[in-house]
């Protein structure tokens, strides 16, 4: 049998894509791996994880940026990419998601951008966490 490497990272990010294509309310979509130039010229370019945008107004609801990472605390360097994902694109609501809750989960504000750090967990009911999940993500939104 040949080796293989399974990329998690990007596993987990598929699978929430996935989940949350299933489950969203018709009023949100979702579009993952969203492409942001930086400008017109330079060919630079962000390539966003997971964004969620209200269907009737177009408004960008938030971005998130998936960590398959066993961690305590988020990394500085994944605070600034999600605040220049957010930046980028003009959102004010910036979520880590990681596959297990962080000891104490982080929220904090970068100017006008909020970052906070959400759990889909992959251990136990997945349905009973995405649902749980989406519902802190969504708040008021009927879900």
């Amino acid at each position: 049998m040949l080796p293989f490497l399974v990329n998690m990272s990007r596993l987990y990010e598929l699978f929430m894509s996935e989940w949350l294509n299933a489950h969203l309310p018709d009023v949100i979509s979702l579009v993952p791996q969203e492409r942001a130039y930086l400008d017109e010229t330079s060919g630079l370019y962000f390539d966003i994880d997971l964004v969620l945008r209200d269907n009737s107004t177009g408004e960008i609801l938030c971005v998130l940026d998936t960590k398959y990472k066993d961690t305590t605390t988020p990394a500085t360097d994944d605070v600034a990419q999600i605040v220049a994902y957010a930046e980028k694109i003009g959102c004010q609501d910036a979520i880590l998601v990681y596959p297990r809750g962080l000891p104490r989960p982080f929220e904090a504000r970068v100017g006008d951008i909020r970052v906070r750090s959400l759990s889909f967990s992959l251990e136990g009911d997945v349905d009973k966490a995405g649902h749980r999940f989406m519902r802190t993500v969504l708040g008021d939104t009927p879900v």
